[in-house]
């Protein structure tokens, strides 16, 4: 029963914050926003991007641009939230640093499953720790 709710929790959680990620992007994204090159980036399209929250892989679309002078793309809600897409969030590079300092990285894998239904590898635990460690 209670594994049951806790994956629909996880489950909520993840929506809404596709949800949530998604509301934070302008509706109608601008033509054109500046880039770090100093010139000007064009609106190419929405595109999906994912980050690993606590609750799990969470998939969200956003404004994309691209400079027609420098070539580089960006997405300024990412850059505003500070995510980088395909990564951790902070959150999760938190917690699995505390569990990895703890234990060894294939347990505190095990540990973050177990507790939380985050699947994160041994490898992941480690570059958290090493992310952590850093600071």
């Amino acid at each position: 029963m209670e594994t049951a709710v806790r994956q629909m929790v996880h489950e909520l959680g993840n929506a809404v914050l596709q949800a949530w990620l998604e509301a934070q992007d302008e509706p109608y994204p601008a033509d054109t926003q500046p880039c770090a090159c100093g010139e000007v980036a064009n609106y190419v399209r929405k595109r999906r991007g994912m980050t690993l929250t606590l609750h799990g892989r969470v998939y969200y679309r956003r404004a994309y641009y691209v400079c027609p002078h420098c070539g580089g793309g960006h997405y300024p809600l990412d850059a505003r939230l500070g995510i980088t897409p395909g990564q951790m969030s902070a959150a999760v590079v938190k917690l699995a640093a505390l569990v990895g300092v703890q234990d060894a990285f294939g347990t505190s894998s095990d540990l973050l499953a177990q507790t939380t239904l985050l699947d994160l590898s041994p490898n992941s635990i480690r570059k958290a720790c090493q992310q952590v460690g850093k600071r």
